[in-house]
């Protein structure tokens, strides 16, 4: 485990110190230490729906050919998919093709897809 155990929260709004505990870092997540909530090391919210929240231990940006995967990379792009992990037939979350990228820096992109507006908090990069 990386030393800066700083994460952001979803439940305290803030980045925040975390401490691992084994049920929480199988899952790919830590928990909060003033709130004791649990966060995933990659949080995507949806907005305009305060129940969608989905975690993951990593974040890849999946660029499309014909309707079928081409490429994953590490930075988003419009056109691409956000893809949660794990990377296989399980992942945690798709999204369709990013058409704005309202706001984005080392931890945090604000986005627009085809259907939704979702903000991803990076977690990876407070570590």
């Amino acid at each position: 485990m990386k030393k800066n155990n700083k994460l952001y929260c979803t439940g305290c709004n803030k980045v925040i110190n975390h401490t691992p505990k084994l049920s929480a870092v199988m899952s790919g997540s830590m928990v909060c230490t003033k709130c004791s909530k649990m966060n995933g090391f990659c949080t995507l919210i949806k907005i305009g729906d305060e129940l969608f929240e989905k975690h993951s231990a990593d974040i890849r940006w999946v660029e499309f050919e014909d309707g079928i995967g081409k490429k994953m990379h590490e930075k988003v792009q419009i056109g691409y998919s956000l893809m949660m992990s794990p990377f296989n037939d399980s992942f945690t979350w798709m999204t369709t093709s990013v058409t704005e990228i309202i706001e984005e820096n080392n931890n945090y992109v604000h986005f627009k897809t085809e259907n939704s507006e979702y903000k991803l908090y990076n977690n990876q990069s407070f570590m």
